[in-house]
């Protein structure tokens, strides 16, 4: 059994009642030049396979995530016949992991960019008057947020008869935009405004 390292130290966090692993704290923190220690060139019998390229290097195939790192390899089945690896000494390898992360991970993160103490006093100006904007709007929200983030107890994604929708609860104005927009819509609504040319 392949245990990944770097998966089993990430923290679990609660998001609306729920445990989760945090995939987006970083695993490694590569500080400075780091030393390559060799190389090896990918055969035939490593297509695909940095457990076994890991296994043949450092005799333990679950410091394969350590390699695909250093290497700036996202996709395990890209590593192709050919491909070089570089590699690292095995105890630069444990000092390059990324320390836990602490509790402060587990804050909403708007608040991090709706903080009032981190705001210039333009920059409290300019939200108090997008406040004072959006409260006049008919469909007016609780909230201010950027357009890329969804209010709290939003759904981000849901299924109507069989078809996911992405971003059904996203759209400021649900009542502008009561149904999701196809693709050739919105192309014919362009062309209908002389916004896109054919």
């Amino acid at each position: 059994m392949i245990i990944i390292d770097t998966l089993r130290r990430k923290k679990e966090i609660t998001v609306n009642g729920e445990q989760i692993m945090d995939l987006t704290s970083k695993s490694f923190e590569f500080i400075g030049m780091q030393l390559i220690t060799g190389t090896t060139v990918v055969t035939d019998d490593f297509v695909m396979r940095p457990d076994l390229i890991s296994q043949h290097i450092f005799s333990d195939q679950n410091k394969f995530d350590y390699l695909m790192k250093f290497n700036g390899i996202s996709n395990p089945f890209a590593i192709n016949t050919g491909d070089v690896i570089f590699l690292m000494d095995e105890s630069d390898m444990q000092l390059s992991r990324a320390s836990t992360a602490t509790d402060d991970n587990k804050e909403d993160i708007r608040k991090k960019f709706f903080d009032p103490s981190r705001l210039s006093k333009k920059d409290q100006k300019r939200l108090d008057f997008i406040k004072t904007k959006a409260s006049a709007l008919p469909n007016a929200s609780a909230q201010v947020l950027p357009p890329n983030f969804a209010e709290p107890g939003s759904q981000e994604m849901k299924s109507v008869d069989g078809k996911i929708i992405f971003g059904g609860d996203v759209v400021v104005n649900k009542n502008n935009c009561p149904e999701p927009s196809s693709r050739a819509r919105v192309k014919a609504k362009l062309l209908e405004n002389k916004i896109f040319k054919k």
